[in-house]
């Protein structure tokens, strides 16, 4: 038991190593789940502006209606007033026509009046809605990052904890071994040790000599000769 010892050692530090990194994936993923958030709270007050700048053209629409309606108005006031003072039959029939025109234009002008401000109404009231859903929205965001901030106040105060469980464990093996272990860490992406599964590497899945599984089982430290990650055997 003590000559698998070294080992033992190491994979206890690959545990850690193991767990650091998952911490540390956490932690770098919530400033992105941050501002997912407010991405999506960005959104609803773009639609809530999109929509307040389209009820505004179209009151500036209205607006520029009635004012040719009152327009019209005054005009055919002036062609009604006129009427008196006609003297020919010619005129007053040339008149007519003008007021003829005029009444057209503005039953026309009432209509498109009355079409507008039903518009306005629709979208003051998708306005209200929207309103309402981005403030909803707000509110939800700001639950959901305080969880989030606090979730990485937790995560790093963990990351703390095991860094220093990993500095007690790495102490405990011999520097030399220690080196190499940390080269291979860092080559293969946090995975240095593997197990030996089936007389092939658990990571790379290369078969592996017979004699270099009688000494991993015997308690020497080998690699796996094609992905030289640390080989253990596991006796359960």
């Amino acid at each position: 038991m003590d000559e698998k010892m070294p080992m033992q050692k190491l994979l206890n530090v690959q545990r850690v190593d193991l767990r650091i990194m998952d911490l540390e994936h956490q932690t770098t993923v919530i400033p992105r789940q941050i501002q997912e958030w407010d991405n999506s709270l960005n959104s609803h007050r773009e639609e809530l502006r999109r929509l307040k700048d389209g009820a505004e053209t179209i009151k500036k629409e209205q607006r520029r209606l009635e004012h040719d309606l009152d327009a019209k108005q005054t005009e055919l006031a002036k062609y009604n007033a006129q009427l008196p003072q006609i003297k020919t039959n010619r005129e007053y029939k040339a008149i007519l026509v003008e007021i003829d025109a005029v009444e057209k234009r503005i039953s026309d002008l009432e209509e498109e009046v009355l079409m507008k401000m039903a518009e306005v109404e629709e979208v003051e009231t998708g306005i209200k809605a929207k309103e309402a859903e981005a403030q909803k929205a707000q509110e939800e965001t700001e639950r959901e990052k305080e969880k989030l901030k606090q979730k990485r106040t937790e995560l790093e105060q963990s990351l703390e904890g095991t860094r220093s469980e990993r500095k007690d464990l790495a102490a405990d093996v011999d520097t030399t071994l220690m080196v190499r272990y940390d080269k291979i860490r860092v080559r293969k992406g946090g995975l240095a040790i593997t197990q030996i599964d089936d007389e092939s590497c658990g990571a790379c899945h290369m078969a592996l000599p017979p004699q270099l599984v009688n000494e991993v089982m015997g308690g020497k430290i080998k690699s796996c000769p094609n992905c030289m990650r640390l080989l253990y055997w596991n006796e359960a």
